[in-house]
């Protein structure tokens, strides 16, 4: 990196996991990268501080592109599963960034098309594209994100908070889900019931014990019938979800599924397709259109920070 001192600061800050790197002002490669645990930490200045003591603080980045989890509005960011507020000004104080950039982690995540590769996709379903955008990235993660990739040159993405619409019952078992939330406090919305604690709340809900996300996925794996029933609720709620987005943007571009239970729920594809299907496949009358639209799963590890990097070569042109 022959500039360390104009190196680019990305970050991409989920609920879950944190993951940083550095961008040099020519380059191409991020290097630096580090994953942490969010809630290990009480603050993002704090959360930002470590990473800078892991690199030893040889370098200090004079910009600096974060892709939160959460709307950002005026320059302040709130991530809604962390309860941190961040602000622009703030970071320059203490941190002696000369630019900060805020957005949407699925703002993100939309640019990160352009950089991944044949092999950082799984295409679930294969048709032939009508058009090439409009795209919908879809983050299934601590919480859920949506996002739509309008196009890439230029560089277009419209964030959206389309994880806390209302969430609706279509049979007695999820009228029981709902009052099950209410129970506990927890708004009605798809984020409760199709994310990463989403499939904790599904498990306690059936059968009244409380398992992470992570448990429950190896359970699913060992064969456990319990966790797999957990599972076929969760692609019926994709594909349910899916069909909505379809139907709401006509991405035939293709709808791209990311997160860590994305990933996590790719080793179960060939065994709960027709689950997804049931969902997806909602209305007769608009068969053509849903048959129309791609479905495929990002792969790669990191999209977050590959679409910061994208973004950030933009912005400091």
């Amino acid at each position: 990196m022959s500039s360390p001192k104009n190196s680019i600061l990305l970050g991409d800050i989920g609920g879950t996991k944190a993951r940083f790197a550095l961008l040099g002002p020519q380059s191409k490669v991020l290097s630096e990268i580090r994953i942490y645990q969010s809630r290990n930490f009480s603050s993002f200045e704090d959360l930002l501080k470590a990473y800078f003591e892991d690199i030893q603080g040889e370098i200090k980045p004079k910009y600096a592109l974060f892709a939160l989890a959460g709307p950002v509005i005026k320059n302040k960011a709130t991530l809604t599963n962390l309860h941190w507020t961040i602000k622009t000004e703030e970071l320059k104080k203490k941190f002696a960034f000369k630019k900060v950039y805020l957005m949407n982690d699925l703002q993100a995540l939309s640019a990160s098309l352009p950089c991944l590769k044949e092999g950082d996709i799984l295409t679930l379903k294969k048709v032939r594209p009508i058009k090439r955008y409009p795209k919908v990235f879809m983050a299934l993660g601590t919480g859920l994100g949506i996002s739509l990739l309008l196009s890439t040159k230029p560089l277009l993405m419209l964030p959206s908070e389309g994880g806390h619409t209302p969430f609706g019952a279509l049979d007695a078992e999820e009228k029981g889900f709902i009052e099950y939330l209410k129970e506990r406090n927890r708004e009605i919305t798809w984020e409760e019931a199709l994310s990463g604690r989403g499939l904790t709340h599904w498990y306690e809900y059936l059968y009244h014990e409380r398992l992470d996300p992570e448990e429950i996925t190896a359970l699913a794996r060992e064969g456990d019938l319990k966790a797999k029933r957990v599972i076929e609720k969760i692609f019926k709620l994709l594909g349910r979800k899916c069909y909505e987005v379809a139907v709401t943007f006509e991405p035939f571009g293709g709808i791209y599924l990311a997160g860590g239970v994305s990933l996590a729920l790719a080793t179960f594809w060939p065994e709960m397709s027709n689950s997804f299907f049931k969902g997806y496949n909602y209305s007769s009358r608009l068969q053509a259109l849903i048959e129309a639209i791609p479905l495929h799963i990002v792969l790669h590890p990191y999209p977050g920070l590959l679409g910061a990097q994208t973004i950030a070569h933009t912005l400091l042109k």
